[in-house]
């Protein structure tokens, strides 16, 4: 970085710059005497500028640690279809081969691996805005109106499925009480399935509402925006 200019008077240091903080210390680098700004008016305009890179680094994080939660949890989804494809596939080799089935095949692929793939990516699914939409008319809109109908989008959406995860909430402390399970070709335990309801329903609705709050921010959090931007 080439020297200031030394016909120009300099503006003090910040506290957060003597304290040896490299973000401050290099934002007040930059504050030189500007002609018609007076230091303490730069020195206002640095700690804005770096109070919001703080804001955007820490929205940021939050991202990028949601994101890869929901891509775990969407990952073990997958293996739950890979393990019941696995089951089945055993349990019927097992049975035309040996007249030895494995029991409780359907009930556990029902209530184990089917929720497990349906529950889990719930909240990826909902981030990503990979849902089954039809924009037909919302592409047609001007631009505040589609930001005042996405937050309204959002917040129905973080309202209902706040809803559904007290409800499977409830059912699931129930099932965990009285120790849950089904009878089939032999009895099996279903209730820590239950967890699994109010945990993609939440994680969901936390979704939503991160898309609204990202929306007021600014950011675009539909796929349909960056595919018309790039027509």
């Amino acid at each position: 970085m080439p020297d200031p200019d030394p016909r120009l008077p300099h503006c003090p240091p910040s506290p957060l710059a003597r304290q040896g903080d490299n973000h401050s210390r290099s934002t007040d680098q930059a504050l030189l005497f500007v002609p018609g700004r007076t230091c303490a008016e730069q020195s206002a305009a640095g700690r804005g500028g770096a109070a919001g890179s703080g804001r955007v680094g820490g929205e940021g994080r939050m991202d990028a640690a949601f994101r890869k939660l929901t891509h775990a949890l969407m990952l073990i989804g997958g293996m739950g279809i890979v393990l019941m494809m696995a089951h089945v596939t055993l349990d019927v080799v097992l049975k035309n081969l040996f007249n030895a089935p494995i029991q409780g095949t359907i009930e556990i692929s029902s209530y184990y691996y089917m929720v497990a793939v349906v529950m889990l990516p719930m909240a990826m699914v909902e981030y990503e805005d990979e849902q089954i939409s039809v924009d037909l008319l919302f592409t047609r809109f001007p631009r505040p109106l589609r930001k005042i109908c996405l937050l309204a989008t959002f917040v129905i959406t973080a309202a209902v499925l706040s809803l559904v995860t007290w409800r499977t909430g409830l059912d699931a402390v129930r099932a965990f009480r009285v120790g849950e399970v089904v009878m089939g070709s032999r009895e099996v335990i279903v209730w820590p399935t239950r967890c699994l309801l109010p945990l993609g329903f939440g994680l969901a609705a936390v979704a939503a509402l991160l898309r609204a709050v990202m929306t007021l921010r600014g950011r675009e959090m539909i796929k349909s925006h960056a595919t018309e931007g790039a027509a």
